[in-house]
């Protein structure tokens, strides 16, 4: 039974992966944890993914940055457009183009808001497909079955067109 990484399960985990990601070369990584080459650069590929993570984390927070700013821009052009359109501020007195200026903000912010949500609504579209009919598992049940109905032969054929059927199935679908 495999154990695992090593590096992973090791109290010096987090001082190993920071000293990976500051490009501390591996031997002294080796010399000063006491671990070999071959471990730490098997362990290369889980600091990628904590690298992953951790950009994920900045992403998230970096969109809950630009949204809170969009916000702020928006209620802005607001404010601006109402005290533009109250009495005694009516277009045409001595700031005429205030109440456009706002308008054209609102607009603009309207139409990057519709980018974004098209924007979501295309990546939430764009899943991964999996097609089971060619994964490696699904070939070898498949070949199993066929082969435990060698001595029904008119069983074997009814399933692998059963099988072909349901492959064209998910194809035209």
């Amino acid at each position: 039974m495999p154990q695992g990484c090593k590096i992973c399960n090791s109290e010096n985990r987090e001082k190993i992966d920071e000293a990976r990601l500051q490009g501390v070369p591996i031997r002294r990584i080796v010399a000063q944890f006491g671990t070999s080459q071959g471990t730490v650069q098997r362990h290369k590929k889980h600091v990628s993914q904590k690298l992953v993570e951790a950009k994920n984390d900045i992403d998230i927070q970096s969109t809950e940055h630009y949204l809170e700013q969009m916000q702020k821009i928006n209620e802005s052009a607001n404010r601006l457009l109402d005290t533009a359109m109250k009495p005694g501020f009516e277009i045409g007195e001595s700031n005429p183009g205030v109440a456009i200026m706002a308008m054209r903000e609102i607009r603009g912010q309207l139409a990057l808001q519709l980018d974004i949500f098209k924007a979501l609504k295309e990546a939430e579209n764009d899943s991964p497909t999996v097609n089971i009919y060619v994964h490696p598992d699904f070939v070898i049940m498949k070949k199993i079955l066929l082969e435990e109905l060698k001595d029904c032969p008119e069983q074997q054929i009814k399933i692998a067109e059963r099988f072909e059927d349901a492959a064209r199935t998910r194809k035209s679908a």
